[in-house]
């Protein structure tokens, strides 16, 4: 199962027009205008799969503006579904297989909550606690301004 997230990032990695270490476990590439995203190095649950449009960050947090992408998370979900169902786990997908997990993930992509609320906004911000390995988010701005208060997150981790 995780081989196959593991051969997804790598084939992601070998086309991707740039690649950027970030702090923990994470990665930011960009692979053309729309696809720019940030990568976990383990949980795909951990990712942020739409259009990544700004990210700061310094050894203890990454803060992230993003376009969701209702094709980029269905992709991801596509390519993940094993997570969700155990029974997913071939690394070649038949073509009748991989109509299945269109239809599964676009399901899930209209009814699981956290898909819902992720593609309800035009403009999602995210908070990575790199100490924890946490995915915060997605909130609104005046959420996620919110949120950096509470955190204590620098100044110097801002993006315009």
């Amino acid at each position: 199962m995780r081989r196959f997230s593991i051969l997804l990032l790598c084939v992601m990695v070998s086309c991707s027009d740039k690649i950027e270490e970030l702090p923990g476990k994470y990665t930011y590439i960009h692979e053309g205008e729309d696809l720019k995203f940030i990568q976990h190095e383990y949980d795909w649950e951990k990712s942020i799969y739409g259009k990544v449009q700004n990210v700061a960050y310094n050894d203890k947090f990454i803060v992230v503006e993003e376009r969701p992408l209702y094709d980029n998370y269905r992709s991801a979900v596509v390519s993940n579904l094993h997570e969700f169902d155990k029974r997913w786990d071939e690394v070649v997908i038949e073509p009748d297989e991989l109509k299945k997990r269109e239809i599964v993930a676009d399901s899930l992509l209209k009814n699981h909550t956290k898909f819902v609320k992720i593609l309800s906004t035009n403009i999602n911000y995210w908070i990575i606690d790199v100490s924890k390995d946490s995915l915060l988010g997605p909130y609104s701005y005046e959420e996620y301004i919110s949120k950096r208060r509470l955190l204590e997150i620098p100044n110097s981790v801002y993006f315009e």
